[in-house]
């Protein structure tokens, strides 16, 4: 890491030789020349300074979302969501992945693919679970966990669940479940998909023929200003 400008601070731009710096310097850019000096102390103009000790840093790890189902389906789970800060060292390597979304089947009644998970340093957030879906109107495929899980799915068989069908979990720490779909009694109309599950809430159940809201995602300011990630994908509704 170069050493940055001066920032308002009185003092010299670079080091002027191998063995002075004048000017008024931050405790953080001592710990910077203190790391680099060499056994005399002088200072190693050439160097990259960074302190001994390691660097803090935050950071904000999501995971690729699931992917929502096909017919009367539960809404696709949010990719895990954890932010926090972690210690970097000077000639450390960290593992960086960024997990991708989970795929459609690209079928009506079918389910697609839960999301990849993403990884920074020791950090994995989890990937979404997918959501459930009715298949032929006979049976259910149903959804997944995952950093959210997938919303609930019902089927609108001879045999149809008055109470729908569960949504699936989230994992601690991640995020949350997914909503349960709505009930079909047998001669009534119903059975909607249920909300995936988002990093803020979990996602809501389907009500009639009315799928569900995905759970709300959560705010972070990373990056500067305030943004809003990891929702959970809405339920399918029917008719």
């Amino acid at each position: 890491m170069a050493r940055r400008g001066n920032g308002g601070l009185v003092g010299k731009l670079n080091i002027s030789g191998n063995d002075t710096a004048t000017g008024v310097w931050t405790q953080f850019e001592q710990l910077h020349i203190k790391s680099n000096s060499n056994s005399s102390g002088a200072i190693n103009s050439t160097a990259t300074y960074w302190p001994r000790n390691g660097v803090s840093v935050n950071y904000l790890v999501i995971a690729g979302g699931g992917a929502g189902g096909g017919s009367v389906a539960g809404g696709g789970g949010a990719g895990g969501y954890q932010t926090g800060n972690v210690t970097v060292y000077s000639g450390s390597s960290y593992t960086v992945t960024v997990g991708g979304g989970g795929a459609s089947s690209g079928a009506a009644q079918s389910v697609g693919s839960a999301g990849s998970s993403s990884v920074f340093s020791s950090i994995t957030s989890t990937g979404g679970g997918r959501g459930g879906s009715s298949v032929n109107g006979q049976y259910v495929l149903e959804p997944t966990s995952g950093g959210s899980g997938g919303g609930g799915c019902n089927y609108y068989g001879d045999s149809p669940s008055a109470t729908g069908g569960a949504g699936a979990a989230g994992t601690s720490g991640q995020g949350n479940a997914g909503g349960n779909s709505a009930g079909y009694p047998a001669g009534n109309t119903g059975g909607a998909g249920g909300g995936g599950g988002g990093a803020g809430a979990a996602g809501s159940s389907g009500s009639g023929q009315t799928g569900g809201a995905g759970g709300a995602g959560s705010s972070s300011s990373i990056t500067g200003s305030a943004v809003t990630r990891a929702g959970g994908g809405g339920g399918g509704g029917y008719g």
